[in-house]
């Protein structure tokens, strides 16, 4: 699974949403989503997005809400 803080122009308009909110929902609305991913690669040129999902994912695994064997790389 790949993640970017950036999920394009036109989502961006309708939703004001971006890719850390999108997984701040799958952590904390569907965690069992991760149950099947083997690795989640970040990636952003936004460093502070990019590092606020990573933070983000890192923290749901070591408080067990989402697959602590799932890798997260940058």
């Amino acid at each position: 699974l790949r993640m970017s803080r950036g999920l394009g122009d036109v989502y961006k308009r309708q939703t004001h949403k971006s890719g850390y909110d999108l997984v701040k929902y799958l952590v904390n609305e569907e965690p069992n989503f991760f149950d099947t991913v083997n690795t989640v690669a970040v990636h952003s040129s936004n460093t502070v997005g990019r590092k606020n999902m990573l933070t983000y994912l890192t923290n749901a695994q070591t408080h067990g809400i989402i697959n602590s064997d799932m890798k997260i790389i940058l």
